[in-house]
């Protein structure tokens, strides 16, 4: 049976082995990732790679206590009230930027918790073409389109209130997967057995392949 192959761009690709790199406090040589094609081979890369000794408990369970504890201090919500299909909108119905900022400060991690709307998107992407597209008309405004657009989506980046995800359970495995020594209860230690697992979400997340795929097999070619 053929193997079945992301169709994902290098860039999009190279972003999540980067996100590894500082999940997993590994490096990627360029003469490795030269030899790399499926899912199975990136895999048994990173395993290798980390250093630390093995301890068979759950980064998932430790990462949403963590963050329960955290979002305690900072709401009027007692540890017991919070689990992980909890809203994000019920516990942070106002000023949730500032809330979310103190959580961060006393995890010490960014949660990447907030995204920009897709209606804002698609309007500055639209002025983004436009501003393109005017450089064959008047180099001064295209440029000043493109400039603004910059400016806009870093301000909306900076400003938005719409949370990426919806529970704090989905918050809270984003966290494990993008800070996975981090979030450990002892960040000297990994547990082994569910690295592979936590790499194939990461992929699936950060490529958007929910639509094409339901699992990454060892076979599941990467790069091609």
């Amino acid at each position: 049976m053929k193997s079945k192959e992301i169709n994902s761009d290098i860039e999009d690709i190279e972003d999540v082995l980067k996100k590894i790199e500082k999940s997993y406090n590994i490096v990627f040589l360029p003469n490795e990732l030269r030899k790399l094609k499926t899912f199975g081979e990136i895999s048994n890369l990173v395993i290798s790679k980390i250093n630390l000794e093995e301890e068979n408990d759950c980064s998932s369970q430790q990462a949403f206590y963590k963050l329960k504890n955290a979002i305690a201090k900072v709401t009027d919500t007692l540890e017991t009230e919070i689990s992980p299909s909890t809203t994000l909108e019920k516990l942070f119905p106002r000023n949730r930027r500032n809330k979310i900022l103190l959580i961060e400060k006393d995890l010490n991690l960014n949660l990447k918790a907030f995204s920009v709307s897709k209606v804002i998107v698609f309007t500055l992407f639209i002025l983004l073409i436009i501003s393109i597209a005017m450089i064959f008309i008047n180099l001064k405004y295209s440029l000043y389109g493109i400039l603004l657009t910059i400016i806009l989506m870093k301000i909306s980046d900076k400003t938005s209130t719409k949370f990426s995800v919806t529970t704090v359970g989905e918050l809270s495995t984003n966290m494990m997967l993008e800070n996975y020594i981090e979030t450990r209860r002892n960040s000297k230690s990994f547990n082994k057995n569910e690295i592979k697992k936590n790499l194939e979400m990461l992929f699936i997340k950060d490529l958007g392949l929910t639509n094409e795929f339901s699992e990454l097999t060892d076979e599941t070619i990467i790069f091609y």
